[in-house]
């Protein structure tokens, strides 16, 4: 199969034809994946109740020479899904210590950005930008251990631009307190990479059922959430290092960023004057306009 591309999205794209029977494998399949496509033809038959030989087909529609090949995928999915720094350090060793390592690693870094661009489409993009910049919804941004900064990263910005947004962030008992603001007018942005955290599946699954639209950020193995969002974008997160990447994902989040301001300046402009005022007024940031006198009488000889 093509890189990136996993079974569930072969179930899923639309492009193979299947017979009503074929659906209901598919269905068994998609509803406990991927460990439904590791039971035996005649479980997984069962469970769909359908005979062998549908599931047979079903798996020889999808491109598979038989069902030990298509078992061997998903293994293979499975393992890359959880692959930890630990388990990957033996196979990254030797590159780690090549030369011009910060070299090699910013172009690799470079590497995956462009290969984002192809795991994404236009109107997928689109649609998260559409449920980001709805005036009518609340914008919830939450994440896992080393994702929940591109969470705070996203939040920072569209609150320049936009009221309801916050950014889900503490303790467990502080994210199940906040499912209690969410309903059908929320949009909430899950960031979720492999090792994927069992919080924040359950947190998205929480909103998703409470009605909310689910934004998943997460990579080419996909979370769990991806099966129930409304939209999900795509980063690559291998590199030489064995902890994976949040370069091409922190990029993603900056286009995201970048397209808001474009549907949302005219409205955004009254907030951002307000929002530099206060600034300025409470010294938040140093502006060399309004601080210049200040450094120039700290400066000057005592008389």
């Amino acid at each position: 199969m093509t890189q990136g591309i996993t079974v569930r999205d072969l179930l899923t794209s639309g492009k193979v034809s299947l017979t009503r029977a074929e659906r209901r494998v598919a269905g068994a399949l998609l509803a406990n994946y991927p460990t439904a496509g590791l039971a035996t033809v005649a479980q997984l038959a069962d469970e769909a109740k359908v005979s062998d030989p549908t599931v047979v087909r079903l798996v020889s529609k999808l491109g598979f020479e038989g069902y030990g090949a298509f078992q061997r995928t998903l293994l293979r999915e499975v393992e890359s899904r959880m692959r930890s720094p630990l388990a990957m350090l033996p196979a990254r060793r030797r590159q780690l210590h090549r030369r011009d390592l910060y070299g090699r690693f910013m172009r690799n870094a470079g590497d995956s950005i462009e290969a984002a661009m192809g795991l994404v489409l236009p109107a997928d993009f689109e649609t998260a930008v559409e449920l980001l910049t709805d005036p009518r919804r609340r914008v919830h941004c939450v994440g896992g251990r080393f994702s929940r900064f591109l969470a705070a990263m996203l939040r920072a910005h569209l609150c320049q631009m936009r009221r309801h947004t916050a950014v889900i962030d503490g303790t467990h008992s502080d994210m199940i307190d906040g499912l209690v603001e969410i309903d059908r007018h929320d949009v909430v942005v899950v960031f979720d990479y492999r090792r994927y955290q069992e919080d924040v599946v359950a947190f998205a699954g929480e909103a998703h059922e409470a009605g909310a639209a689910i934004v998943l950020m997460t990579d080419p193995w996909k979370s769990p959430i991806a099966a129930f969002a409304d939209v999900t974008l795509i980063a690559p997160v291998e590199v030489l290092s064995p902890y994976d990447t949040m370069v091409p994902a922190m990029a993603q989040v900056e286009a995201l960023v970048a397209a808001c301001v474009a549907r949302l300046a005219d409205r955004a402009r009254g907030r951002l004057r307000r929002l530099e005022a206060l600034r300025r007024r409470h010294r938040v940031t140093v502006d060399a306009r309004h601080d210049a006198p200040t450094r120039r009488r700290a400066a000057a000889p005592t008389p």
